[in-house]
C-alpha cells in the first residue's frame, strides 16, 4: 500500500496543479467561505444565509485542519528548490494537494484491502485501473462534499472488505467495522447526507460476518458523536441551532424552501453518458460484473490452493457474496438512485468513482483469468493480451480526457493567476483601491485566492458584479462587521473601523477576526433567495 499511495499520489499531484474547476458551486459555496474562515471576506451565496443554512462549516474547519497540515510540506519544498506558487494563490494548491493525498491514501487503502480479500491479481489490476482512472483524478483535486465523500467512501468500502476477510479473528472484524462506520459517517453527516444512502448495502455485508448488536452500537456511536459536532459547528457558526444535513435533505428530497431543478433537469441517462466521458471503460466492465462473476463460477470455480484470484480457499458463491454487496451495490444503488432525480450534475456521481473502477478492475481480472482458463491452444497469450489491452486502452482515453480538460478549460485560472501577479505588482510600486468587474462570465472566477491583499493584510482590490445577460441570483458579499481593511476615512464611526479591530498582539488578532468571521456567518443579506431570483446589482 505504500507504493500504491505514491503512485497515486505522484499522478494525482499532477491533477492538482493543472486540472481546472469545473463548477461554480466549488467555487462560491467552498472556496469563497473557505476564504472567509482564513481572511475575513469572501463571497456568500444563499445556501449559506442563517435562513437556509443548507452547509456545513464542520466540512470548511476540516479542510482549515487540512491547509495547516499541509502548510509545512508545501515550505519545505519550496526550500528545497520547488518553483511552487506563493501568496493566497499557494494556499489554493496547498489545499488541493492535499485532497489528492487524502484520495491517494483511501484508495491506496482499497487496493490493500481488494489484494487481501480477492486475491493479488485483482489487487494489481485495481490499482493499474486507479491510477489510471482520469475521472478520479480530476475530482479528486475538486473542493466538493462529493469528492471528499468520494474518499471517505473507499476507506469505508476498504474496512468492510477487511471485516469480511478476517472471519476467524473478531478483533480485525471490529476494528473493519468501526472503520466502515465511522468513514461513512464522516461522508454522510460531515461532507455529503446523501451518500448515506451507500450504508444500507454496506450494512448488509457487515452483518453476515458480526451480529446485529454490534453493528447497530457502533452507528449509533458515530451518528451520535459526529451528529453532535457537526450540531454544535453550525450553531456556533449561523448563530441559532439548526442542523445543516437535515435542512439540505428537505430541500433537495420535501422540496421544503425551493426546488433543486430550478438548477436544470437532465434525461435518465445523463449518468451513463456522463460515466463514460470520465470513468471511459471502466463503465461497461463494471456493469459486467455480475455476469463475468457468475460465468467465471459456473465454468471455472475456485480450485483448492488457487491464490491466484482469491487470498483464502474460498467457494465461488462466497466470493461473489463479497463482491456485490461490499463494490457493486453500493455504486448500482447509487447510480440508479441519482439517476431518478431530475436534477442531475456530473459531481453527483463523484462518490462510487472508485467502487465502479474496482468492479471494472475486477472484471477485467475475471474476464482475463477465464480466457487464460480455456482450452485453446494460445489461451493464456490471449487472457495476458485481453488484460493488457484493457488497462491500456482504459489509461489512453482518461489522459485524453484530462487533456482535453486542461487544454480546453483552464484558461479561467491562468488569466486570474496572470492577474494575481498584475495586481501585485501594481500594489507594489503604488497602492491603491482596485475594483474588479465580473460580467456574465462571472462563474469562471476562480475565487479571492487569486485576488491578493495589500499591504498587512489590506483589502486593496474588491471584486463585485455587473449587469449582464445573466438573469439569476448571483452570490452576494458576506456581511457584518466591517472587515479590517476598512479605515475610519472609509466608514467614519464604524464599529468595524481599523482603529477598533486591528490590534498589536496575535491573540487579539485572532480573537478579532474570529469576531469578524462570526458577525458575517450569522447574517445575510435579505435579497438571498432559494427560487434563484434574481436580486439588484451595481
Amino acid at each position: 500500500p505504500r507504493y500504491a499511495f505514491v503512485a497515486l499520489l505522484s499522478i494525482r499531484s499532477l491533477a492538482a496543479l493543472y486540472t481546472p474547476i469545473s463548477d461554480c458551486d466549488e467555487v462560491f459555496n467552498y472556496w469563497e467561505p473557505f476564504h472567509l474562515l482564513l481572511h475575513g471576506y469572501g463571497f456568500q451565496t444563499w445556501e449559506y444565509s442563517p435562513a437556509f443554512a443548507l452547509r456545513s462549516y464542520l466540512y470548511l474547519f476540516l479542510h482549515v485542519i487540512l491547509y495547516v497540515v499541509c502548510f509545512p510540506i508545501w515550505s519545505l519544498a519550496q526550500l528545497v528548490g520547488f518553483s511552487l506558487p506563493v501568496g493566497k494563490v499557494a494556499t489554493f494548491y496547498i489545499v488541493r494537494f492535499g485532497l489528492v493525498g487524502l484520495s491517494s491514501f483511501s484508495d491506496a487503502m482499497l487496493f490493500d484491502a481488494v489484494s487481501a480479500s480477492l486475491g493479488a491479481r485483482r489487487g494489481w489490476v485495481t490499482i493499474l485501473m486507479l491510477a489510471g482512472s482520469g475521472g478520479i483524478a480530476a475530482c479528486s483535486a475538486s473542493f466538493l462534499p462529493s469528492s471528499f465523500a468520494m474518499s471517505l467512501i473507499s476507506i469505508s468500502i476498504a474496512s468492510l472488505l477487511y471485516a469480511l476477510s478476517s472471519r476467524d479473528s473478531t478483533t480485525d472484524q471490529l476494528a473493519g467495522l468501526r472503520g466502515c462506520v465511522w468513514s461513512m459517517g464522516v461522508a454522510g453527516l460531515v461532507g455529503w447526507p446523501f451518500v448515506g444512502l451507500l450504508a444500507l448495502p454496506m450494512a448488509v455485508g457487515l452483518l453476515r460476518v458480526l451480529p446485529l448488536r454490534s453493528v447497530v452500537v457502533v452507528g449509533l456511536q458515530a451518528a451520535g458523536a459526529l451528529g453532535l459536532m457537526v450540531l454544535l459547528a453550525d450553531t456556533v457558526m449561523y448563530g441559532k441551532v439548526t442542523f445543516s444535513p437535515l435542512n439540505l435533505i428537505a430541500y433537495n428530497v420535501m422540496g421544503l424552501g425551493g426546488d433543486s431543478t430550478l438548477y436544470g433537469t437532465e434525461p435518465w441517462w445523463f449518468y451513463i453518458a456522463n460515466g463514460i466521458i470520465n470513468l471511459n471503460i471502466a463503465l461497461p466492465l463494471a456493469a459486467a460484473l455480475p455476469v463475468v462473476i457468475g460465468l467465471r463460477s459456473i465454468f471455472y470455480p475456485a480450485r483448492k490452493g488457487d491464490s491466484s484470484m482469491s487470498s483464502r480457499k474460498n467457494d465461488s458463491l462466497t466470493e461473489i457474496w463479497w463482491i456485490a454487496v461490499a463494490i457493486f451495490c453500493p455504486a448500482f444503488v447509487w447510480v440508479l438512485c441519482m439517476s431518478l432525480q431530475a436534477h442531475k450534475e456530473e459531481r453527483f456521481l463523484f462518490p462510487v468513482y472508485p467502487a465502479v473502477t474496482v468492479c471494472a478492475a475486477i472484471s477485467l481480472a475475471d474476464a482475463s483469468h477465464y480466457l487464460s482458463s480455456t482450452p485453446w491452444k494460445f489461451s493464456k497469450v490471449l487472457g495476458r493480451v485481453f488484460l493488457i489491452l484493457g488497462v491500456a486502452v482504459h489509461a489512453v482515453f482518461s489522459v485524453s480526457r484530462l487533456a482535453n480538460l486542461v487544454s480546453g478549460f483552464s484558461s479561467p485560472i491562468g488569466v486570474w493567476s496572470r492577474a494575481n501577479a498584475e495586481l501585485l505588482a501594481m500594489q507594489s510600486a503604488q497602492p491603491k483601491k482596485q475594483i474588479l468587474c465580473l460580467g456574465k462570465e462571472w462563474f469562471r472566477f476562480p475565487s479571492h485566492f487569486f485576488v491578493p491583499d495589500g499591504p498587512a493584510g489590506r483589502r486593496d482590490s474588491q471584486v463585485r458584479f455587473v449587469k449582464s445577460s445573466f438573469s439569476g441570483q448571483l452570490p452576494d458579499e458576506f456581511h457584518g462587521l466591517a472587515p479590517s481593511w476598512v479605515t475610519t476615512e472609509n466608514c467614519p464611526g464604524s464599529p468595524g473601523a481599523t482603529d477598533q479591530l486591528v490590534q498589536t498582539d496575535a491573540f487579539s488578532q485572532l480573537r478579532q477576526h474570529i469576531v469578524r468571521v462570526l458577525a458575517a456567518t450569522r447574517t445575510a443579506s435579505e435579497t438571498l433567495n432559494s427560487w434563484n431570483q434574481e436580486e439588484v446589482v451595481c
